[in-house]
C-alpha cells in the first residue's frame, strides 16, 4: 500500500454504529423485528450525507458522526406535524404510519451503545434546552424523555467538560428550544501489528495546504481492501468489543461518488499485511446542517412552512440553525 501521508483522507466516520447487528450477541431469532432494516437504513442515510458532503469539496477532508444527526432530527420529528413530520422520516426511509421501528427500535438502538464493554468507552447522550416561558403542549417532552433520556447538563459535563456549556452559553437569547446531541468514544485498537515508533510525515488538509504532523509507522495484519469502484484503500480499524470504523484514503484529484448500492463492497475486506502511518493529529470542522439536510428532503422545517405545533402552538416555531462539530483527537472523538 502507498504512505498514506501522499493521500487525502477521504471519509472517517464511525459506522460501527450503524451496521446492522453489529451491537448483537444474541442469536437471531432474540433479536427484535424493528432492527433487522434500522442499520441498514441508517448506513444509506450515512452514505447520502456523505455524498452531499462529498459534493461541496473535491479537496477537503470529510468527518461526521450520522448515527448524532439521525437522533437529533428523529427528536425534532416527535414534535413536528403534517409534512413536516413526513419529510423527516421519509428522508430516513421509515414508514410514516408505522413508527414502532424508528421510535422503539432507534432508542433501543442507541441504549445498547451504553452498555459496558471492555476498553471501551462510547456515551451518546441528547440535551434538551427549552425555554421556561414556552408554553408546551402535547406529549413531546414525556416521549423525549421517555425514548431518549436526555441528560441533565451537570450530568453531561462530567462527559463533554465545558464543550456543552459553551455552546449553551452563545445561544440566542430568542432561543425558544435548544436539542443538542452528543457522541463520546475511547476504544482500544485490536489489530494485529506491533507498537509502531513514531515518525513525522506529511498530511494534506487540503487542495493548497499540507502540514507536518507526527504519526506511527505500524507493520501488521489489517482489514484493508482496494475498491476499484472509488479507486481507494479502504482500512478498517477494530477496536476490543464489537465496534469498528474505517477509513478511505483517496488516490489522486478525482472525488468518485458511490451510490448505496455499492455499499456491500466493504464486505470484502480481508486481513492483508501492510505498512501503514496512522495519524496523531486533531481533526474537527463544523457543518451548517439546514443546507445538507435540505438536499435530502427536509426542508419544510426550516422554513415559515414548519408545523412544530407538537412542541408549542404559542408561537410559530422553525428550526433556524442546525450545526455540526465533530472532532477526532486520535482514537477518541466527541
Amino acid at each position: 500500500m502507498p504512505s498514506s501521508i501522499t493521500w487525502r483522507l477521504l471519509l472517517l466516520a464511525g459506522l460501527c454504529c450503524l451496521v446492522s447487528g453489529s451491537l448483537y450477541t444474541s442469536s437471531h431469532d432474540e433479536q427484535p423485528p424493528p432492527l433487522h432494516s434500522l442499520g441498514r437504513k441508517l448506513s444509506n442515510f450515512a452514505f447520502s450525507l456523505y455524498r452531499v458532503l462529498a459534493a461541496q469539496s473535491n479537496t477537503t477532508n470529510i468527518l461526521f458522526p450520522a448515527l448524532s444527526i439521525a437522533t437529533t432530527i428523529v427528536l425534532i420529528s416527535l414534535g413536528a406535524k403534517g409534512d413536516t413530520h413526513t419529510q423527516i422520516l421519509q428522508t430516513l426511509d421509515f414508514n410514516c404510519k408505522d413508527t414502532f421501528e424508528i421510535y422503539i427500535g432507534l432508542p433501543h438502538f442507541v441504549n445498547r451503545l451504553h452498555q459496558p464493554r471492555q476498553s471501551l468507552l462510547m456515551s451518546t447522550d441528547n440535551i434538551l434546552v427549552i425555554d421556561k416561558n414556552l408554553k408546551k403542549v402535547g406529549t413531546f417532552l414525556v416521549d423525549a424523555r421517555e425514548l431518549f433520556h436526555p441528560e441533565v447538563l451537570p450530568n453531561a459535563q462530567k462527559t463533554t467538560g465545558r464543550k456543552l456549556v459553551d455552546l449553551i452559553n452563545d445561544l440566542d437569547k430568542n432561543t425558544a428550544l435548544a436539542l443538542v446531541n452528543y457522541i463520546f468514544f475511547h476504544g482500544k485498537g485490536r489489530d494485529d501489528c506491533d507498537a509502531g515508533r513514531s515518525i513525522k510525515g506529511d498530511f494534506q488538509v487540503d487542495e493548497n495546504a499540507t502540514i507536518t504532523v507526527p504519526m506511527v509507522k505500524r507493520i501488521g495484519d489489517f482489514f484493508l481492501h482496494w475498491t476499484f469502484e472509488l479507486s481507494s484503500f479502504v482500512l478498517l480499524q477494530r477496536y476490543t468489543g464489537s465496534l469498528f470504523t474505517f477509513l478511505i484514503w483517496e488516490k489522486g484529484s478525482e472525488r468518485k461518488h458511490f451510490q448505496c448500492s455499492e455499499t456491500p463492497l466493504f464486505s470484502n475486506l480481508r486481513d492483508s499485511s501492510a505498512n501503514i502511518h496512522v495519524l496523531q493529529l486533531s481533526l474537527s470542522g463544523t457543518y451548517h446542517l439546514k443546507t445538507i439536510l435540505g438536499k435530502l428532503g427536509i426542508t419544510k422545517v426550516f422554513s415559515l412552512e414548519a408545523d412544530l405545533s407538537g412542541i408549542t402552538e404559542e408561537v410559530p416555531l422553525t428550526v433556524s440553525k442546525v450545526s455540526l462539530s465533530p472532532s477526532q483527537p486520535g482514537p477518541q472523538g466527541a
